[in-house]
C-alpha cells in the first residue's frame, strides 16, 4: 500500500507544481511501468503499479526471511539430535 500511495502522492505533487518541465526523473518510471506518465491519469496508474511492485518486493522479502529462519531451525534441531545421539554412547 505504501508504494502505491507514495507514487500516487508524488506524481500528484509534481502535477500540481506545474513547472515548465514536470518530473523528468519520475517520468522515467514509464520505461518500467507501461502507461505511466507524470499526469493525473498517470498517478492512478502509478497507484496500481506501486501497489503491485510493493507487494512483490514484500512477498519476496518475507519468503526469503522465512526460508532462512527455516534452515536455521533445521540446523539447530539436527545439531541437538546429534548431541543427543552422541550422549547416549
Amino acid at each position: 500500500m505504501l508504494g502505491g500511495i507514495g507514487l500516487f502522492v508524488s506524481t500528484l505533487a509534481l502535477v500540481l507544481m506545474r513547472g515548465p518541465v514536470v518530473g523528468p526523473t519520475l517520468g522515467l518510471l514509464g520505461q518500467y511501468f507501461p502507461g505511466y506518465s507524470v499526469t493525473t491519469l498517470g498517478s492512478v496508474i502509478g497507484l496500481f503499479y506501486g501497489f503491485i511492485s510493493g507487494f512483490a518486493v514484500a512477498w519476496l522479502f518475507a519468503a526469503l526471511r522465512n526460508a532462512i529462519v527455516f534452515i536455521y531451525l533445521v540446523v539447530i534441531y539436527r545439531s541437538w539430535q546429534l548431541r543427543q545421539i552422541l550422549d547416549c554412547w
